[in-house]
C-alpha cells in the first residue's frame, strides 16, 4: 500500500513526551498518520505502546510536546471545539468493553443515543447497518457473551464506527484469537481502510497481522524509551539501520510474542 505525501495529515505527533508520577515513559517521538493508511505501534513490553495510544485518544495529557487531530491540538481545545474532534475518532479496547447486559446492537446504538439527535428509528437502522459491515448481520440480538472472541472483537469495531469516525484507534485487536480469526479481521480492517476510507491507528505484537496490515509501523524501545524507527515493516526488517528492530521484526512470534 501507498500514501500520497501530499495529504495533509490527519494526526500529526509533534515532539511528545510521556510521563507517570515524574518518571519519563517516552520522550522525543514526533510522526505522524496520513489518511487512509494503517499505522501500526509496536514494540516490546514496556516500551510504551498503549501509553501512546492513549495520550492520542485524549485520555492522558502530553508531559510535553502536541497531538494534532485534523490540525487542531486536542489538548488546546476546550468544550464542544474538544468534543468536535473527539467524535471524529472512534476506538477499540483490548478486552473489547462491551456491555456485558446489553446486546450487540444495544452496545452498538450507544454512541449514537449519546451524541447525537437521530430519532429512535435512524438509531437502529444505523447501528444494524454498522454490524452487517462487519459482518455480524443476524446476532443483533446476543449477548458478548454469547458469541466468540473474534465477534466480541467485530462488534466492538461496530461500536467504533457508530458516530462514522474517519479515524479509529485499536488497542491489540488480535489479543487472544487463533490465527483464522486473527486473519479475518485483519482481512477486514484492511477492506474497511480501502471500500471506506477509513485510517487505523493500531497496537499490536503480533507479528503476522503487523506484516499482513501495516502501511507503515513506528517502532518503540523500552530501554531508549523513545521512537526508534519508522517505516515499512518489511524493509525494516530486512534492511533497516537499527540491529534491535531489526531482529525484533525478525522474531519467531510463535516463540517470543510480546506482552502488550
Amino acid at each position: 500500500m501507498t500514501v500520497e505525501s501530499a495529504r495533509s495529515p490527519i494526526v500529526a505527533v509533534e515532539n511528545f513526551a510521556a510521563a507517570y508520577g515524574g518518571e519519563i515513559i517516552l520522550h522525543d517521538v514526533s510522526f505522524t498518520v496520513q489518511e487512509g493508511e494503517i499505522l501500526v505501534i509496536l514494540g516490546d513490553s514496556g516500551s510504551g505502546k498503549s501509553t501512546l495510544l492513549k495520550h492520542m485518544i485524549g485520555l492522558y495529557r502530553p508531559a510535553s510536546g502536541r497531538i494534532l487531530i485534523e490540525g487542531r491540538d486536542l489538548w488546546q481545545a476546550r468544550g464542544r471545539e474538544r468534543l468536535e474532534i473527539l467524535r471524529k475518532i472512534g476506538v477499540t479496547y483490548q478486552g473489547s468493553a462491551l456491555f456485558g447486559a446489553m446486546t450487540l446492537l444495544q452496545n452498538t446504538r450507544l454512541p449514537l443515543e449519546e451524541s447525537s439527535a437521530l430519532p429512535e428509528e435512524a438509531i437502529d437502522l444505523v447501528a444494524r447497518l454498522k454490524l452487517r459491515i462487519v459482518g455480524l448481520e443476524g446476532y443483533e440480538d446476543y449477548f458478548p457473551s454469547e458469541v466468540s472472541g473474534g465477534m466480541q472483537k467485530r462488534a466492538a469495531l461496530a461500536r467504533a464506527l457508530a458516530l462514522d469516525p474517519r479515524l479509529i484507534f485499536l488497542d491489540e485487536p488480535s489479543a487472544g484469537l487463533d490465527p483464522l480469526t486473527s486473519a479475518s479481521l485483519d482481512q477486514l480492517l484492511m477492506d474497511l481502510a480501502g471500500t471506506l476510507g477509513l485510517t487505523f491507528v493500531v497496537v499490536s505484537h503480533e507479528l503476522a497481522s503487523i506484516f499482513a496490515i501495516a502501511t507503515r509501523v513506528i517502532v518503540l524501545d523500552r530501554e531508549r524509551k523513545t521512537m526508534v524507527a519508522q517505516g515499512d515493516p518489511c524493509e525494516l526488517r530486512d534492511h533497516g539501520k537499527d540491529e534491535w528492530v531489526r531482529r525484533f521484526l525478525g522474531r519467531d512470534g510463535r516463540k517470543s510474542r510480546i506482552d502488550a
